[in-house]
């Protein structure tokens, strides 16, 4: 991209930094970074949209993965865990599994942003996912990561509320995005299955 070189150097002359930078300090100016201020070709958005939308998905099956283990963990320790030592041992490991938590819900934050900064140029977007804002959400990290065993009921309607990153499709939804309680179901049994393998390697 041609013009992604006249933006660094205008980013340069505004910041006053010489043109000699470390290398790993100068902004790549991918095409979700750029915008409209420089062109871009469909191509290039086009691998940029196949990544991002790869790095969400990933980001998505690790929350869902370390937040069924800090489910089982907050469990086994209510349950098995008795003594000053062994409770603070047991939170540490938690705050653990809760840091990749987080770090997953950044990385997910930051490939949204530029799925939504893609979508108008990526070809891709339009012609193969032309709905993957209702699969690949906005995500507030306050209400939406929230294991199965924390979701509230919808007294409306008197059922369990889930959160959306559990009612993807292929995970715990149908194609058109509605409840699937077999789904849900071997998601519970996941859970369970990570509680025996997390007893048997001593996290605690």
């Amino acid at each position: 991209m041609p013009g992604a070189r006249i933006l660094r150097e205008r980013a340069l002359r505004t910041s006053g930094q010489s043109i000699d930078v470390h290398t790993n300090s100068i902004p790549l100016y991918l095409p979700s970074a750029i915008g409209l201020d420089a062109f871009c070709s469909t191509t290039l958005c086009n691998y940029e949209w196949r990544l991002r939308h790869a790095q969400a998905n990933d980001a998505l099956n690790d929350i869902r993965h370390n937040l069924r283990l800090r489910s089982h963990l907050y469990k086994f320790k209510d349950s098995f865990v008795r003594g000053q030592r062994s409770n603070t041992r047991s939170r540490g490991t938690i705050q653990r599994v809760q840091d990749k938590v987080d770090t997953a819900a950044r990385k997910y934050q930051i490939a949204h942003a530029a799925l939504l900064s893609l979508a108008p140029r990526a070809v891709e977007a339009v012609g193969e996912h032309p709905q993957w804002e209702h699969v690949l959400k906005w995500m507030n990290v306050e209400q939406d990561l929230k294991s199965m065993t924390e979701a509230g009921y919808d007294l409306k309607e008197g059922r369990r509320k889930l959160s959306w990153i559990w009612l993807t499709p292929g995970v715990a939804a149908d194609a058109e995005g509605e409840e699937d309680a077999e789904s849900i179901h071997d998601g519970q049994h996941v859970t369970c299955i990570t509680c025996a393998d997390s007893h048997n390697g001593s996290h605690f």
